[in-house]
């Protein structure tokens, strides 16, 4: 979950960020990405039996398009490479966003603290405005590519 996440999401539910931390936001950050975590207990807690998930039109980019754990040879590309769907500009925005989230978790932790958050969505909102930051990421990742579901690492 990333804070770009946090703010798509909130403005969907009618939720302040503040509320939507308190109602969904776990108090431990993942050990995994670095990143927040939603609160769950047997499911996440967008989940509903029996009906599509509740914010699935702004589901977390995370549940958009990370690739299958099983099918990724390091934590490299795991952390660094979410090629599943989506398109390259929402990738990039992603991976700013997921970079400032850990930022953010590292300084404050899994809790909300305005004034950290409204700085940390500006970052994002600049680091995704420009197209000198989209190209190089771009040439980053031009030489993986997902078929089925599977990542596939072109030679340089």
């Amino acid at each position: 979950m990333t804070l770009d996440d946090i703010r798509r999401i909130s403005d969907h539910l009618g939720v302040t960020w503040g509320g939507f931390f308190k109602a969904y936001i776990a108090t431990e950050p993942s050990v995994h990405s670095g990143g927040l975590k939603l609160k769950r207990e047997a499911h996440c807690v967008f989940f509903r039996p029996n009906a599509p998930c509740v914010v699935e039109t702004v589901k977390p980019f995370h549940c958009r398009f990370t690739p299958c754990p099983m099918r990724v040879r390091t934590p490299e590309m795991m952390d660094a490479l979410y090629l599943g769907s989506g398109t390259v500009e929402e990738q990039f925005r992603h991976q700013a966003a997921m970079a400032v989230t850990r930022d953010y978790v590292f300084r404050c932790g899994a809790r909300y603290l305005k004034r950290d958050m409204e700085r940390s969505m500006a970052k994002i909102d600049k680091l995704t405005a420009g197209t000198s930051e989209l190209k190089r990421f771009c040439k980053q990742i031009s030489r993986f590519r997902y078929v089925d579901d599977t990542l596939l690492i072109l030679e340089k």
